[in-house]
């Protein structure tokens, strides 16, 4: 065996051990976490389940290496120079690969340790999500062989969602059958200490709920390549269900953002999706009793800015998108036209416009918080309090949401487990 193999075969131990260690350096890690999201010792068992899975592609490898070394060291009718060659394309054909793959996993789940969001969100997201499997309960479209998904919330420079152990068994290209589906729902910095632009979460929420639950733009259009008019069909399909039930859910702030961030142009959006002012269109088709009925300017906001930015988009609406629509309102059992309550909003403005904490619902919190910061609605005696400095009031002001937020979720905690005590 001439020295250039051994060389060789020690680089590849060698990377393979120090990504072995990387991963029992992670799993150690996990161990002194304290994650925010429900469920968390789920969450654990299933992050160690993936570099456990890692882990034992990277000492099956090791095990390859250890057939070749043999090779080298018994007499071979095969050329020296040869069996130093296949060597070689192990290196860049296989040890490289797997080492540059499973470290992009574990960077993955360092950041789910590292960059989790705030409680505060995780009360915003869970209290909407558990009204969802709620509704899907009462309507008898949840069987037994549906997995309840996790998900955690981490610090991003964008939104999205990430279904984490899909890609897993993708990096490591075999399956894996994890007992959870672990899904990442990823959380622009700004929104993280801004509440008013946690409504936009809701969208991935339903991503998830669609993808593991619902899957009805399935049963309408192929889920074909981005880029073809079928795949179009199916994810712009999607991208509308998506926002059709997050103003479902939390009512006009969610269509109010929308506006709003296509003035920041801090939320760009892929070119297979629908351009936000289709978006908002759509929404406006929809739910334009709603705007009315809440007053505060709410549709005349939308109606102008769709005046003024409105452009006919390049692709059309998908032609199944009402029976889209209908189907997601029929499995959830819920019409925001009808019971958003109007009274209630009128009394959450009452209270947050003179600081003065509100938690019984949170679509009306959000959207009172909104609707104040709008038209600077709050009482005399809090503007002189703050002496004029506006960003000062508006950070205590967001900072009382935050709080409000929680004590919301923990009142909604509190229902639900009284009403499974009767």
């Amino acid at each position: 065996m001439s020295l250039g193999s051994v060389n060789i075969l020690g680089v590849i131990k060698n990377r393979l051990i120090e990504t072995i260690q990387h991963i029992e350096h992670t799993k150690n890690a996990i161990k002194s976490v304290r994650f925010r999201a429900d469920r968390q010792e789920a969450i654990i068992n299933t992050l160690n389940n993936i570099l456990d899975a890692a882990l034992n592609e990277l000492l099956n490898e090791i095990k390859l290496l250890e057939v070749i070394e043999n090779h080298f060291q018994s007499p071979s009718d095969i050329p020296e120079e040869k069996l130093v060659n296949v060597v070689k394309q192990v290196i860049e054909f296989r040890s490289k690969s797997i080492t540059e793959r499973i470290d992009y996993l574990l960077y993955i789940v360092n950041r789910i340790i590292k960059e989790e969001c705030s409680s505060e969100i995780y009360s915003f997201v869970n209290y909407y999500w558990w009204y969802l499997i709620k509704q899907l309960n009462t309507s008898q479209t949840l069987s037994n062989n549906i997995r309840m998904p996790l998900f955690v919330i981490v610090k991003s420079a964008i939104t999205g969602t990430v279904p984490l152990t899909e890609l897993v068994e993708q990096i490591l290209g075999f399956k894996c059958n994890f007992s959870y589906d672990l899904w990442i729902i990823e959380c622009p910095l700004r929104a993280e200490r801004y509440p008013l632009e946690w409504p936009i979460i809701l969208h991935e929420v339903i991503h998830i709920l669609h993808e593991t639950m619902l899957n009805i733009v399935s049963r309408y259009y192929i889920r074909a390549p981005a880029d073809t008019p079928e795949g179009r069909r199916y994810s712009h399909s999607l991208e509308y269900l998506c926002d059709f039930l997050a103003t479902q859910l939390i009512g006009p702030i969610y269509p109010l953002r929308i506006k709003d961030f296509y003035f920041m142009g801090e939320y760009e959006i892929s070119l297979t999706h629908p351009p936000w002012t289709e978006r908002l269109k759509v929404l406006n088709e929809y739910f334009s009793e709603l705007f009315q009925k809440i007053g505060y300017d709410v549709k005349s906001q939308i109606e102008v800015f769709l005046n003024e930015h409105y452009k006919p988009p390049e692709f059309t609406r998908p032609d199944r998108l009402e029976d889209i629509l209908n189907e997601a309102v029929k499995m959830l059992n819920i019409n925001i036209n009808v019971s958003f309550d109007v009274k209630e909003l009128e009394y959450a403005i009452q209270r947050l416009s003179k600081f003065n904490p509100y938690t019984k619902d949170m679509t009306a919190l959000f959207n009172a918080a909104y609707i104040i910061t709008h038209i600077k609605g709050f009482d005399d005696e809090i503007k002189r309090y703050f002496e004029g400095n506006e960003q000062k009031l508006l950070s205590e002001f967001f900072y009382l949401i935050s709080d409000c937020v929680r004590l919301c979720y923990v009142r909604h905690l509190f229902e639900r487990f009284l009403s499974q005590d009767q």
